[in-house]
């Protein structure tokens, strides 16, 4: 698909600390049905 997903299942075990030192929020759009939504509307772009 080209876009990159977040998933609870996958660790990352390597970053660099954010620059402003605030603690990153994720939004909670992560839900298989979120993730559908987003592939639908790319598919309804390639016609």
């Amino acid at each position: 698909m080209g876009l990159h997903r977040f998933s609870p299942q996958v660790i990352f075990l390597g970053s660099y600390p954010r620059a402003d030192k605030s603690e990153s929020v994720h939004q909670g759009n992560n839900a298989n049905a979120a993730y559908q939504s987003a592939q639908d509307w790319l598919d309804s772009l390639k016609g």
